[in-house]
């Protein structure tokens, strides 16, 4: 009985410290130069298209073929703007998903590099953190990489991806891409 006691005590505690907590954070002051929203840093870097960009452009397609594997890139763009965001939301989150197209598990030799969004003249080149990596079971085929903190384009916009893949092999680097990427906005 006791111990039933103080499980009721610790919870009701538990529960006004989190009320408390959240009228605190529902009353502070946006404003206010202690409080900093948002401070995360761009990772990767933004900068204007040049010829490099323009090289890497033209060398990107739409299916990628390495020996007898094709791929396709599929990539999911977001920015947050649910209530607990600062008012102009969150950075960019890119997902990006090389996909055999055959349905056998990606060669170990594949790598995911890095990623280039571009929109308008500017792109944003990021590598993925923590690498590339096989998504699912050992035999999947696909490979994700995941940028974060993006510049805060649009959102419900539409960009163009393009993502460095190199064979391990033979050290030769691909492009693959996808026109037309929406970036969603999450509230």
């Amino acid at each position: 009985m006791n111990s039933n006691v103080n499980k009721h005590v610790t919870t009701k505690k538990l529960f006004i410290i989190l009320v408390a907590l959240s009228l605190y954070s529902c009353n502070r002051s946006d404003t206010d130069d202690s409080i900093k929203i948002d401070e995360e840093p761009m990772s990767g870097q933004v900068i204007k298209i040049d010829d490099e960009i323009v090289q890497i452009r033209t060398k990107a397609v739409d299916i990628l073929t390495i020996g007898s594997d094709s791929f396709v890139l599929n990539v999911e763009l977001s920015r947050n703007f649910t209530p607990f965001c600062p008012p102009n939301g969150r950075r960019m989150y890119s997902f990006n998903r090389l996909v055999g197209m055959d349905s056998e598990k990606i060669p170990d030799n594949i790598d995911m590099v890095k990623q280039y969004v571009m929109h308008g003249d500017s792109v944003w080149i990021a590598g993925y953190q923590g690498g590339a990596s096989h998504i699912g079971s050992p035999e999947c085929y696909k490979i994700e990489g995941v940028s974060n903190n993006g510049p805060k384009w649009g959102p419900e916009i539409s960009v163009e991806v393009i993502s460095q893949i190199n064979d391990i092999q033979t050290n030769q680097d691909y492009y693959v891409r996808q026109r037309n990427a929406y970036i969603h906005k999450t509230q």
